[in-house]
């Protein structure tokens, strides 16, 4: 059994081929819940449930506020709202103000996150064209979870996994299919 109990996952520009490619490495019975989520325009509908259905066979759903957070699924943070986790591991929904001129942030989703699960977290950074993850993942790293970074030299947009290695004390720096293979085994530890 995982030391894990939520792997979360952020990314901007960039980011969606880097999802795909992890999970074609991961079995998609994990039980693990893992969280993604990912910048997108404001006026831009995500439709990425329908996206990653189409391509990949998981059981993938938008966050709903007050929802419970369970085993076997693969959220993703709906648009236009900040996705924090309360202490009740549940999900909740924000309008607040952006955080690094997101909405939602990945800052504000690993900070919650960081809260409520602490050493039980796995983060992980994809690509993207800002900061908004870093202070989150230092976060994680504060209270004891663990960190992958994608490999900057690896992707287009390299700002976002740059920035968190700039941060963090010793992230792990992987290629997205590595992060696949990585999460994949985390069941059998």
């Amino acid at each position: 059994m995982s030391k894990y109990e939520i792997i979360i996952i952020g990314g901007s520009a960039g980011a969606i081929t880097g999802i795909e490619e992890i999970l074609l490495e991961v079995d998609y019975q994990i039980k693990i819940p893992i969280v993604f989520l990912i910048h997108l325009n404001d006026n831009e509908d995500s439709g990425m449930v329908k996206l990653f259905s189409n391509r990949l066979n998981f059981k993938f759903k938008e966050a709903d506020n007050y929802e419970k957070i369970t085993g076997g699924k693969i959220y993703l943070a709906p648009p236009l709202y900040h996705l924090q986790i309360e202490q009740d591991k549940t999900f909740s929904l924000s309008t607040d103000e952006k955080v690094n001129f997101s909405r939602p942030s990945i800052d504000v989703l690993f900070e919650t996150a960081a809260e409520v699960y602490q050493d039980k977290i796995l983060g992980v950074i994809l690509s993207g064209s800002s900061i908004d993850g870093a202070k989150g993942a230092k976060k994680i790293e504060a209270f004891g979870g663990d960190l992958i970074v994608v490999n900057p030299d690896t992707v287009i947009y390299n700002v976002m996994p740059t920035a968190a290695i700039k941060i963090l004390t010793n992230p792990r720096v992987l290629k997205t299919i590595e992060i696949g293979k990585l999460i994949n085994g985390l069941e059998a530890e």
